[in-house]
């Protein structure tokens, strides 16, 4: 009996790590970044885009979402704490492919982004998990138990 208990802690501490390595990605993730870097000669408006993430095993799903639309995710793939993903977007209706690749951490998507078709060097940034924005949470109305003694 003792063996029998003993096995399965020891299987059980053997399959944790990789249980817990796994990348927990689940929801939205936002970030602050801009295409094009900015020049003396030339401003470029950052933009939000938020990443929503659905992932299904080692498959990523989800959207990604800044000023010109919603796109979907293609080719997503999650690794441990790597994850990758393409983005076919179309502003001026044009095809352009946006591959990301990020390293996640509890709250952070260190990610680096190429764009194909041009001779830019990959960017990166930083996306954080969305929690509770100030739009999300309406309260109630809120119940006193006691009703409150008159004013006098």
């Amino acid at each position: 009996m003792k063996c029998k208990i003993l096995w399965i802690g020891i299987i059980v501490l053997i399959a944790l790590p990789g249980a817990v390595s796994a990348a927990d990605i689940f929801g939205n993730w936002i970030a602050k970044l801009s295409l094009f870097p900015r020049t003396e000669d030339m401003m470029t408006a950052i933009t939000e885009t938020i990443f929503s993430f659905e992932p299904a095993g080692s498959r990523l799903n989800g959207t990604v979402t800044d000023s010109q639309g919603t796109f979907p995710i293609s080719n997503g793939k999650i690794n441990g704490d790597k994850i990758s993903f393409v983005v076919i977007g179309k502003p001026s209706g044009i095809d352009v492919k946006l591959k990301f690749e990020g390293k996640v951490s509890l709250n952070e998507i260190q990610f680096t982004l190429e764009i194909e078709d041009m001779k830019t060097p990959p960017r990166k940034f930083t996306a954080r998990r969305e929690f509770m924005r100030h739009n999300d949470y309406i309260p109630g109305r809120q119940e006193m138990p006691v009703s409150p003694e008159p004013y006098r």
